[in-house]
């Protein structure tokens, strides 16, 4: 990175974090009533994805406006600089966004994705690489690296990866359960760690957006939102796909107390001074 870039880039404060992130989710909520704007008729949250005018009007669309709000916080801020990733961790780590997505394709309902033809299908991936840009630039981007600025690496995941978890919260607003939506966090701070890894071991935030929108795309191949492979869901494929983040994050957990290879990354990234 060049000294030019670093003197443009901005430094946020914590609160300024915790606002920014606020605002993002407004975005995001208020975007979820595009549906009126356009005369559409609006969905349950049961039936979000069931069909490809429901992903076009009540995901893809919604999740564009989330993007131009993203994009102009980080030409606001001069943050571009964090779609790399300098804070390396060893390539066997690889593992584990590797695993998630070997998961994801196995859970995957190919058979009814053949069923619903090509159009359903193209608006499911361009949805889901949508939300995954989104969320990944607000959490693995953004958000993290602005924690990163205040304090430790292990600060700064659980900071970002906490708020990601939390902001999956928002699916009560669109008529889900708490039953529901509580498995969902948990599961959405799993899912973040790995998602975390998978930018610190590929250097690029591109790997974890596709390991995401993977993961969405898997899940949502299955019907609306609140199908049976999601968490809480009975199937054998639900148990793969509710387990397989657990387990992954408590194997990353056990690795980093013998051989703390969190705590002492690879190379340091260059950022912005803190603001003084």
């Amino acid at each position: 990175m060049t000294g030019q870039t670093v003197s443009r880039a901005k430094s946020v404060s914590v609160l300024g974090l915790l606002a920014l992130f606020v605002v993002l989710m407004a975005v995001q909520f208020g975007s979820g009533l595009i549906d009126k704007l356009f005369g559409w008729e609006g969905v349950d949250y049961s039936e979000l994805g069931s069909s490809a005018e429901s992903l076009v009007q009540n995901v893809l669309v919604p999740d564009l406006v989330v993007t131009a709000a993203v994009l102009v916080v980080l030409g606001v801020l001069g943050w571009w600089f964090m779609a790399r990733e300098n804070r390396r961790v060893p390539t066997w780590m690889w593992v584990f966004p590797g695993l998630i997505a070997v998961v994801a394709l196995v859970i995957t309902d190919w058979g009814r994705l053949s069923d619903l033809g090509f159009g359903y299908v193209a608006a499911l991936a361009a949805s889901m690489l949508v939300v995954g840009f989104n969320e990944e630039f607000i959490f693995r981007g953004i958000l993290l690296n602005g924690f990163r600025n205040h304090g430790s690496e292990v600060y700064a995941w659980a900071f970002a990866t906490s708020l990601f978890a939390l902001s999956h919260g928002m699916n009560l607003f669109g008529g889900a359960s708490v039953a529901a939506v509580v498995p969902q966090i948990l599961q959405a701070f799993m899912l973040g760690t790995i998602f975390y890894l998978a930018k610190r071991v590929s250097g690029t935030i591109v790997v974890p957006i596709v390991i995401h929108a993977l993961w969405g795309f898997s899940f949502f191949s299955h019907g609306g939102s609140d199908a049976d492979v999601v968490p809480g869901g009975g199937t054998a494929l639900a148990t793969l796909g509710n387990l397989a983040p657990l387990l992954l994050v408590v194997l990353f957990a056990v690795i980093l107390i013998v051989h703390k290879q969190w705590m002492h990354p690879d190379a340091e990234v260059t950022e912005p001074a803190r603001a003084t």
